[in-house]
């Protein structure tokens, strides 16, 4: 097309090779940042993060509020309890409103690291996408090893994580790299 271009065609030129300098070439939409995709679909997102484990049966209680079919551990059991005592089965069932439970209902994907106060030493992972939930061990924590048995170079990142950056090996009063963190 040349210089007789219409209005029409001044504001749409879709031909890549086009020279014509009389209309625009640039792409029609904006890069407005304050609305992105999951913000125009009704998508948040939030961050939960404790210094504090999780009680492995009150996990699980609550990952039972989650639209998940696959995965699930199953409720962990006392060997000390007996399966028909109800009253201390109990106390690692939680509630949950019924606003949060509409809330976990439209959750679509979660994931993170976990602690759990039966296990001090392994570092879990926690990975829910739609209806399939994974919790798997990744190994220790960090401040479960000697720093002698850290691999060379990573000191600096790895205590980045710990409660105190002057944590060391012999101190009871730091959970190191101990946490919760699940988005």
């Amino acid at each position: 097309h040349g210089a007789a271009a219409t209005a029409a065609t001044a504001s749409a030129c879709a031909e890549s090779e086009c020279t014509d300098p009389t209309h625009d070439h640039s792409h029609s939409h904006n890069h407005d940042s304050t609305v992105n995709t999951a913000t125009f679909v009704g998508i948040g997102s939030f961050v939960y993060r404790a210094r504090r484990p999780f009680h492995p049966g009150r996990l699980v209680s609550f990952l039972r509020h989650l639209p998940v079919v696959r995965g699930i551990p199953p409720p962990p059991m006392n060997e000390e309890q007996d399966q028909d005592d109800t009253e201390s089965s109990s106390s690692s069932i939680i509630t949950i409103s019924k606003e949060t439970q509409a809330t976990l209902k439209q959750c679509l994907r979660s994931k993170g690291f976990v602690w759990c106060a039966n296990s001090h030493t392994d570092a879990l992972y926690w990975s829910h996408a739609g209806a399939t939930f994974e919790l798997s061990c990744l190994g220790q924590w960090w401040a479960t090893l000697p720093r002698e048995q850290w691999p060379p170079g990573v000191e600096e990142y790895v205590l980045r994580d710990f409660d105190r950056v002057d944590h060391n090996d012999d101190d009871n009063d730091d959970d190191g790299d101990y946490e919760n963190e699940d988005n």
